[in-house]
């Protein structure tokens, strides 16, 4: 979605479990009105049940690889950088220090069918567990007629 539609400077989007809950969190930091943002956002994830749906095997493995690599080079951060993802475990409530070792392990053994599962029960509009959640912190207006 980040370079299909340049919705601004910082697109992300990652699956975390809070407070007992597991979600999908996409955080996007954006000149757009929220209204558009939110639009494009929803025809996006609409349109990954048939990509989902087509994940062979091997595209699988090599995406959790890619992962995998991602996130253990993300681990090697100065002390400064652990602090900072410290604090924010504390912030948020999880309490979860061992969330990376915990992540690795799992994405071992993930299949395309839970994918599929967990987009069709927890992402898709029609899911039935799914929640939504928009948060939207609007521009300075000071700043903005500057």
């Amino acid at each position: 979605m980040k370079y299909a539609v340049p919705l601004g400077y910082v697109v992300h989007c990652d699956s975390r479990k809070t407070n007992g809950n597991l979600g999908l969190r996409i955080v996007v930091e954006s000149q757009y009105p929220l209204t558009v943002v939110h639009a494009t956002i929803e025809a996006a994830l609409n349109e990954l049940a048939e990509f989902l749906a087509e994940v062979d095997r091997e595209t699988l493995t090599v995406s959790k690889e890619s992962l995998k690599t991602c996130k253990l080079e993300s681990n090697t951060l100065r002390l400064r950088d652990r602090a900072a993802y410290a604090w924010r475990e504390i912030a948020e409530g999880s309490y979860d220090f061992l969330r990376l070792e915990q992540e690795l392990a799992a994405l071992q053994t993930i299949t395309t069918r839970d994918l599929l599962t967990f987009y069709l029960e927890k992402v898709e509009i029609t899911g039935k567990q799914r929640r939504h959640l928009v948060v939207s912190i609007g521009p300075d207006p000071i700043l903005n007629s500057l």
